[in-house]
C-alpha cells in the first residue's frame, strides 16, 4: 500500500511570535502604576503575568535596536523549514510571518538577516491577545485553511483558539513554546516507546496511551518515577527497552502500585496533538516528580529519558495523521486499493470515480514533492541537468522505496514538441554541415531552426530520457518538468511521450525515422565495434552506454519484424 506523509493542504499559514518563541535578548518590559515603575520582567515572565488595577505597561526597550539577541535554535530551524517549503511552493499557497507584538518591524527584521533568514515581520503594536488572533481570522477570511500557530504566552494561544473555534473548516495546530529547553537523560525510552507504539494505532478506539507513576522495585523500592504505557480494557503492551510484555491490566497496576488517579490517559489523536505542539515523546501533563523509569524499574540503569525530542521525519508523519483525522488515509491515498471515497486536498469526501486519473496524477505528483523537499538544491540541480535524469531517476526510486512504493527505473525517449539543439547534439556531420552552410555555431537560435528544418528534425525530437514507472504503468518523472515543460521542449508530460528505447529503435529500423549513427561515433562507439566491443561499452554512463545498448539490441535481433 502506498504511504505518504505529504499533508494534503490547501492554502496555509505559519505565524510565529519573536521574543522567546525564535529569539532571546536583553529586553524589559515596565510595570508601572501611575508615574511609577513598579516591576520589570523579561518576555517569558510577561507572558504569564496578570496586572494587578491600575498596573500598566510600558515596552520602549521593545523599540529600539535588540540587544544581546539569540536564536532559539529548534524554533528558528523550524521557521526556516516552513520558509522553505513557501519557497517551492506554488505562489500564494504558502504565507510564513512573523507576528510581534512590538511597535517596530525593522529591528526584528535586521537581526533574522544577520542569520540569514528572510521573513515577513508583521509589527501589531500592541501586547493584546486579540490583536493576533484578529489577524490571523484576517488572513483566514482571505482564503487560508491550514494555520499554524506558536508563541510562548498562553494568553496568545488562548486568544487564538478561540478564534479558531469560529472556523471548523479550518485545519489548526497552536504550539505553546515553554521557556525551559527539552532535556534528556542518559537512559531508557518508555515515552519513545509507548509514543510509537500508539501511532501505529491511529483511528483506534480501544487503545490509548496512558502517562502514569510506578513505584520501583528493588534497589528502588519507595521511588516513585514517570512511567509510559499503552493499554486497552483489560491488556497493558510495554514496549520499553527492547522489550514487548503484555500483561493483565490488574496484575501491572498491583505490582506497579499505579493509582488511575494519577494517570493521564490519551486516544491516538490526543496523543498525536500533544507530540506536534510539544515537539517531544512526553511526559507533557504529568505531576509529581519528573524524574523518569522504564518498565516498573527494580535498578537505576533502568531510569530513563524525559522529554525525549521527536525526529522531524517522524514529526511530519504525525502531523499527517493528525491533519487527516480518524481514517484510513492510505486507502485514500491507493488507486490500487479502490476505495468507495477519495479525498484529494479537501474536507469533503467525493464519490470514487474509476474513469478519472486526477487522484494518480496527484499521488504522484505529491511523492515527487516530498523528494524534493528531503533532497538538497545543490543535488536536484545536477538530476535537472539533461544527463542527470539517471541518478535523479535511480535516487527517487530508493526513495520511494523507503515509503514502501516499488518503482522500475525505464530508459527510453521523450518524443519533445521541438528539437534538441545544444552543442552536444550535433554530431560531426552535423556540424559540418551546419557550418557549411554559413552558420553561427555559438548561437542557439541560429542551431535550432537549422535542426528544425534538417532531415534531423524528426529523429532529434527523441530525447533520450529515464523515468520510472510502478506496477500498473503510472509514470514518474522526479525532473520531467525542469527538463522538458520549464526548458520549453513540452506543454504537458503526458504517458504518450514516454516511448521505451527499443520501441524508437524499431520505428528507426522501419524507414520511418532516420538511424542515429552519428551519435553513436559522436560519443565514442567506433564503426563496425563487435558484439563484445558493444558488451563493454554498454556499462558506460550516459549515452554512450545506451547508444551501445541500442547497437546491442540491433545486433541480436530486436529489429522490428517485417510482416
Amino acid at each position: 500500500m502506498i504511504k505518504l506523509k505529504v499533508i494534503l493542504e490547501g492554502k496555509v499559514l505559519s505565524v510565529f511570535d519573536f521574543d522567546d518563541t525564535i529569539a532571546k535578548s536583553d529586553a524589559w518590559v515596565y510595570v508601572v502604576r501611575g508615574n511609577r515603575i513598579v516591576k520589570k520582567l523579561d518576555p517569558a515572565e510577561f507572558a504569564v503575568y496578570k496586572p494587578r488595577p491600575g498596573e500598566q505597561f510600558d515596552f520602549r526597550e521593545f523599540d529600539r535596536k535588540i540587544r544581546n539577541p539569540r536564536l532559539i535554535k529548534r524554533n528558528a530551524d523550524l521557521l526556516v523549514k516552513q520558509l522553505e517549503k513557501a519557497r517551492r511552493a506554488s505562489k500564494g499557497s504558502r504565507k510564513v510571518t512573523i507576528l510581534t507584538a512590538r511597535r517596530l518591524g525593522q529591528p526584528v527584521t535586521s537581526f533574522l538577516k544577520t542569520m540569514g533568514i528572510d521573513a515577513y515581520v508583521v509589527p501589531l503594536g500592541s501586547a493584546d491577545p486579540k490583536k493576533k488572533a484578529d489577524w490571523i481570522e484576517k488572513q483566514i477570511n482571505k482564503g487560508y485553511d491550514t494555520v499554524y500557530f506558536m508563541d510562548d504566552s498562553p494568553k496568545n494561544i488562548s486568544a487564538v483558539d478561540s478564534m479558531l473555534k469560529r472556523y471548523p473548516n479550518v485545519k489548526s495546530i497552536t504550539k505553546l513554546i515553554k521557556e525551559e529547553l527539552l532535556t534528556e537523560g542518559k537512559l531508557g525510552d518508555c515515552y519513545q516507546a509507548g509514543g510509537k507504539l500508539i501511532m501505529d494505532m491511529f483511528g483506534d478506539k480501544e487503545h490509548k496511551l496512558v502517562h502514569g507513576m510506578v513505584n520501583g522495585q528493588g534497589a528502588l523500592e519507595g521511588m516513585r518515577y514517570g512511567h509510559c504505557w499503552v493499554e486497552s480494557r483489560n491488556t497493558i503492551l510495554d514496549h520499553s527497552n527492547g522489550r514487548k510484555l503484555e500483561l493483565p491490566k490488574d496484575v501491572y497496576y498491583a505490582i506497579g502500585r499505579i493509582n488511575p488517579k494519577e494517570c493521564k490517559y490519551y486516544t491516538p489523536e490526543e496523543a498525536a496533538k500533544f507530540m506536534v505542539e510539544e515537539g517531544h515523546w512526553g511526559p507533557w501533563e504529568m505531576s509529581g516528580d519528573t524524574v523518569m523509569a522504564e518498565e516498573i524499574p527494580d535498578r537505576k540503569p533502568e531510569i530513563g529519558k524525559q522529554d525525549m525530542k521527536i525526529s522531524p521525519s517522524e514529526l511530519d508523519d504525525i502531523e499527517s495523521k493528525l491533519m487527516m483525522g480518524e481514517v484510513d488515509y492510505q486507502a485514500r491515498l491507493s488507486r490500487g486499493h479502490q476505495p468507495d471515497y477519495y479525498q484529494l486536498g479537501t474536507s469533503e469526501f467525493k464519490p470514487f470515480d474509476k474513469s478519472r486519473d486526477d487522484i494518480e496524477e496527484n499521488i504522484t505528483q505529491n511523492l515527487i514533492d516530498a523528494w524534493k523537499e528531503e533532497t538538497s538544491d545543490s543535488e536536484i540541480k545536477m538530476f535537472c541537468k539533461r544527463d542527470g535524469c539517471g541518478p535523479g531517476a535511480l535516487d527517487f526510486k530508493n526513495f520511494a522505496k523507503e515509503r514502501g512504493i516499488e518503482l522500475k527505473r525505464i530508459e527510453g525517449f521523450f518524443h519533445a514538441d521541438k528539437v534538441a539543439s545544444e552543442k552536444k547534439d550535433f554530431t560531426p556531420e552535423m556540424k559540418d554541415e551546419f557550418l557549411d552552410q554559413g552558420g553561427n555555431f555559438n548561437n542557439a537560435k541560429e542551431r535550432e531552426e537549422w535542426v528544425e528544418n534538417s532531415k534531423y528534425s524528426d529523429q532529434w525530437k527523441f530525447i533520450p530520457h529515464y523515468w520510472l514507472e510502478d506496477d500498473k504503468g503510472t509514470i514518474y518523472d522526479p525532473v520531467g518538468q525542469e527538463q522538458f515543460i520549464d526548458m520549453g521542449f513540452a506543454k504537458d508530460l503526458n504517458k504518450e511521450r514516454y516511448t521505451l528505447t527499443d520501441e524508437v529503435n524499431e520505428n528507426f529500423a522501419d524507414g520511418k525515422k532516420p538511424g542515429r549513427k552519428g551519435i553513436s561515433k559522436r560519443v565514442g562507439i567506433p564503426k563496425g565495434a563487435t558484439l563484445t566491443q558493444l558488451a563493454k561499452l554498454a556499462k558506460a554512463k550516459g549515452e554512450k552506454g545506451r547508444m551501445a545498448r541500442w547497437q546491442l539490441n540491433m545486433r541480436r535481433g530486436k529489429k522490428k519484424k517485417k510482416s
